[in-house]
């Protein structure tokens, strides 16, 4: 949690805040004008607020997580109008005013509010109150599985499937094609198969970064495996770079959202449609020089212009492997307009 907001009306609201703002760098306390001045010497910064509701209109989605010192009905219906899903929502807890409770009251698991609750109440002395049911009856829950190993959950109204299935000790078909939670499920009741379409109407998951048809029920996760190696022309827009991206990825039926990182030559490090192309993607992106670039062997389609005007022999294949972390090529490079591109899939399990 790097943005945590505090949100406290009281005179011992404003004493547990302290605690937590000291033990917490980088918390923002939000504080009525009647406690302004117990917090003057809050290692965090402090801001007074006129209205709880109308400051939480503009608050509620700038931070990861929000601390309400007051009752729990108070901060259900200031954050009711805000709240969207579980995948989006921040997390939210409620410690009252004497510390006896401290009270995981949203997304628990993906927002880490039940990590957080944990973590307050053993600042403030405080009970944690966890109410998630996979938590209580110790058994795995697929979203924070999803959340440990950086999965993006493709369609997450299907973790209660999972998750329920769990907890009545059902069994769950998982097709991991990279193998990466096999050890997290040690002893549950699943089994992993090669094929889920002979497994219709059952709780299943597929964890994969290939597109590919599967039943209504089955949760579909993208594991961060993929990097993307471009070449560019000078000025090239994002746009052209950002369509022939989705492209690409369609015909090889790639998801994109298993794509974790994206990579060319250091002489393209200011190249804005590259970089615009990064941001709105939110993908990190690395550059590498010539001579690293050089030394990648098995490039499929070495280019002679590439190494005229770069001294790279190849840009978009070469970045791709390393970006991948010395990873396999799987999209050799595709060509279109002023853009190359290429894909590689990062050595797994290792995430």
């Amino acid at each position: 949690m790097t943005r945590l907001a505090v949100w406290t009306v009281t005179r011992n609201g404003a004493d547990h805040a302290l605690k937590v703002a000291k033990a917490m760098p980088g918390t923002r306390i939000y504080c009525t004008h009647g406690i302004r001045d117990l917090l003057k010497w809050a290692d965090a910064s402090v801001v007074v607020f006129e209205k709880l509701s109308l400051e939480m209109e503009m608050a509620f989605n700038q931070y990861d997580a929000h601390l309400f010192i007051m009752s729990t009905g108070i901060a259900v219906r200031v954050i009711a109008p805000y709240i969207k899903n579980k995948t989006m929502d921040p997390a939210v807890v409620v410690l009252d005013d004497r510390a006896v409770h401290c009270i995981s009251l949203l997304s628990g698991h993906l927002g880490g509010a039940n990590e957080l609750a944990s973590k307050i109440a053993s600042i403030t002395r405080a009970l944690p109150v966890i109410t998630t049911a996979t938590d209580l009856n110790r058994v795995p829950a697929m979203d924070m599985i999803a959340r440990r190993l950086q999965f993006y959950i493709e369609n997450p109204d299907r973790i209660k499937t999972i998750n329920m299935a769990f907890l009545n000790g059902d069994g769950i078909m998982i097709h991991d094609v990279h193998e990466l939670i096999r050890g997290e499920l040690s002893g549950s009741k699943v089994c992993f198969v090669d094929d889920l379409s002979p497994y219709p109407g059952m709780p299943s998951v597929l964890i994969s970064h290939r597109i590919e048809d599967v039943a209504r029920e089955t949760l579909v996760l993208r594991p961060p495996t993929l990097a993307v190696g471009i070449g560019c022309n000078r000025n090239t827009t994002g746009r052209e770079i950002e369509d022939f991206f989705s492209e690409v990825m369609a015909e090889f039926s790639l998801s994109e959202r298993s794509v974790f990182k994206a990579a060319s030559i250091d002489l393209k490090k200011d190249e804005d449609g590259l970089l615009e192309f990064a941001g709105r993607k939110g993908l990190s992106l690395e550059f590498f020089e010539k001579e690293r670039l050089n030394r990648v062997e098995n490039i499929k389609t070495p280019s002679p212009m590439a190494e005229k005007y770069t001294g790279a022999r190849s840009v978009c294949e070469a970045a791709a492997v390393l970006a991948a972390e010395e990873g396999e090529l799987i999209v050799p490079k595709q060509v279109k307009g002023n853009v190359t591109l290429a894909v590689a899939q990062r050595k797994t399990p290792s995430i």
